[in-house]
């Protein structure tokens, strides 16, 4: 089973498989500008709890470690997908495992999340194709949560300033936000007339 999460990760794109690296405790890793997958597959969930931590060890030392200075923004977009061959695995397992973010971001996978929907739920597959000024299909949080959230924490006059539009829809750049907040945009040089500065 651990085959079709592999031949998932090979019908994205952008995504090119590693496959000069002999590692014994991982089946693949997957590489792009933006992210790097490892892959680590398991039996069951008593394999998980007595070998994922091996399988991050490795991908810590023999990959991240060794990482040449011109992929060093990529130690920050690193992902442990440790595949279960079961139906689920407990939540309390997934959780510790999961909130361990030791190195690099772990994420449990069971063969119900095998559908290609629901992997793409999972997985943060983003690569930046889409056409300009386009907004990622796919993000890693919910934005709409994460805005949310800051509309109850910024102080009045932030929210007023920054207005019910930005919390409901977000913006598109950080000029578009700089603007909201009515601070001056410069662009080669030059301050953007739309903020009067």
């Amino acid at each position: 089973m651990v085959d079709r999460l592999c031949a998932f990760l090979e019908q994205q794109p952008e995504l090119v498989p590693l496959s000069d690296l002999r590692l014994r405790h991982l089946q693949a890793v997957y590489a792009s500008r933006q992210h790097l997958f490892a892959v680590a597959g398991y039996a069951g969930e008593v394999e998980l709890l007595q070998n994922w931590n091996r399988a991050a060890h490795q991908l810590a030392f023999k990959v991240q470690r060794n990482m040449p200075l011109e992929l060093d923004a990529l130690r920050w977009d690193m992902y442990l997908l440790l595949f279960v061959d079961a139906d689920e695995v407990s939540a309390e397992v997934q959780k510790q495992i999961e909130n361990n973010r030791f190195y690099f971001r772990k994420i449990v996978l069971t063969r119900a999340d095998l559908a290609e929907e629901l992997l793409r739920d999972r997985l943060p597959l983003w690569f930046g194709d889409q056409q300009a000024g386009a907004r990622p299909t796919a993000v890693w949080f919910e934005e709409a949560q994460f805005l949310r959230k800051l509309e109850e924490s910024v102080e009045e006059d932030a929210a007023r300033q920054l207005g019910a539009d930005f919390f409901a829809n977000g913006v598109q750049d950080a000029d578009e936000l700089l603007q909201l907040l009515g601070e001056a945009v410069t662009t080669g040089g030059e301050t953007d007339a739309a903020t009067g500065d």
